[in-house]
């Protein structure tokens, strides 16, 4: 899979250069650049599925914290730039999993178990990732902002900005 995402955003950094894209072609071949940069710090000739998608992650990651100290640093031109890369960076990976989804797939396993109570918090938890998981078609682990916790018979969506919970047994 890596093979052909270095191939693709290699591809891409072809035709956005003759497109006159400027802007993305950085971006692109920055990413290919991390990737291949990541093959030689491992030690390997290419890096491949979990490792290449961490390192598109990381390139993710880096410029959210960038764009955030540009927004609070009044400079909005760059924070925009920034949110222009991530955009670019985002349709190389698979979609992450959405509050909704986690919810659905929380809501799925407490009716299909009939899970209730402050004991059952472990099974719902591990049986939600792994629901979650299958909903959103990929990858063993949740985005690291979607945090998952579990309190008093309530399961909360942490870092989300609704503060959404859905309640662990529903029928009470």
């Amino acid at each position: 899979m890596s093979d052909d995402l270095l191939k693709r955003i290699q591809a891409d950094s072809v035709v956005a250069l003759k497109a006159g894209e400027k802007d993305r072609v950085g971006v692109l071949r920055m990413v290919a650049s991390d990737l291949k940069k990541a093959a030689i710090d491992q030690g390997v000739d290419l890096v491949t599925g979990e490792a290449a998608l961490a390192v598109l992650r990381r390139a993710v990651k880096t410029r959210v914290d960038a764009a955030d100290q540009y927004a609070a640093a009044g400079r909005p031109e760059l924070a925009d730039k920034e949110k222009a890369e991530i955009r670019v960076i985002e349709a190389y990976l698979p979609r992450a999993a959405t509050e909704d989804d986690v919810r659905a797939a929380a809501k799925a396993v407490i009716a299909e178990k009939g899970l209730a109570g402050p004991k059952a918090m472990g099974l719902a938890m591990k049986e939600t990732l792994e629901k979650a998981v299958e909903l959103i078609g990929y990858g063993k682990e949740l985005p690291e902002d979607e945090a998952i916790g579990v309190a008093v018979g309530w399961w909360p969506c942490f870092g989300s900005k609704s503060g959404a919970y859905v309640k662990l047994n529903p029928d009470g």
